[in-house]
């Protein structure tokens, strides 16, 4: 965390909040002069903080969640146990036939990313449009398609377009189009099958209760899954044992404009 609070950092900054330094005085006094030769008149509320962004996300969760439908990745979980040898005990891989499927926020607005070293996945998504982390596709799908949505958004009925007009428009325009890290899709993320879909060949695995997981493990070529469903973590950084050489799979979507607890297609 960089703030006391990054929504109103990221989201809102300048010149209704200041980031500053509490122990740099000379900070303090520069800004503090900023604010005086800078007042505003009049005040300024993000959409999703007004009646009309409450209706909106309370409409997208009662009339848009489908508990029954299975997402898209459902035929790839029907999974198998691995085959014991006759020497050995049989081993039953319990991750690998999860309790439930995630059906909101929708698949769709899944894309999972490979991560640069040591990068938490909030940092990945956030960063998504940049070619610093992979993002894993199959075949037939475009990696500079899903990076260009970031900087060409697409209207895709007339609700969008007319809330594109009418409602208020978002103070820091360059978190406008960026991904976010959609916890929710973690178990999708953290399964075998589904990274195999997605062109990761997972030669060796292991599990563990580490906030970094899942993730992969170059000096092992290992997947590392996570053991532990509540230990899954978006801000989760830095280094294992001292060592960096780990890089995360990450769950990310795109995020309504003025409404980043929502995907695009979740209206």
């Amino acid at each position: 965390l960089t703030s006391q609070h990054p929504y109103i950092e990221n989201h809102i900054s300048e010149p209704y909040s200041y980031l500053i330094d509490m122990g740099n005085e000379t900070q303090i006094r520069q800004t503090a002069k900023r604010i005086l030769t800078t007042i505003k008149s009049g005040s300024y509320r993000p959409h999703e903080f007004t009646p009309w962004g409450f209706l909106e996300r309370l409409n997208a969760y009662l009339t848009r969640q489908n508990i029954c439908a299975a997402p898209f990745y459902k035929n790839l979980i029907q999974s198998p146990l691995p085959i014991a040898k006759a020497d050995t005990p049989p081993k039953f891989n319990y991750l690998d036939v999860p309790s439930t499927t995630v059906s909101w926020p929708p698949a769709s607005s899944l894309k999972i990313v490979l991560g640069s070293r040591g990068k938490s996945c909030a940092d990945v998504c956030m960063n998504l449009g940049t070619s610093e982390h992979t993002l894993l596709l199959p075949s037939n799908i475009s990696a500079y398609s899903i990076r260009n949505k970031t900087q060409h958004p697409q209207i895709q009925n007339g609700y969008l377009y007319y809330r594109s007009i009418h409602a208020t428009p978002p103070q820091n325009l360059s978190y406008l189009y960026t991904f976010r890290c959609s916890p929710e899709h973690f178990p999708s993320v953290n399964h075998r099958l589904n990274l195999q879909h997605l062109g990761v060949s997972c030669p060796n695995i292991t599990y563990t209760t580490s906030p970094m997981a899942p993730y992969w493990d170059d000096a092992t070529s290992s997947c590392v899954f996570q053991a532990n469903h509540e230990w899954f973590d978006c801000t989760a950084s830095g280094t294992l044992n001292g060592s960096d050489v780990f890089s995360r799979f990450c769950p990310c979507r795109d995020a309504l404009p003025n409404q980043i607890s929502l995907c695009s297609n979740c209206l």
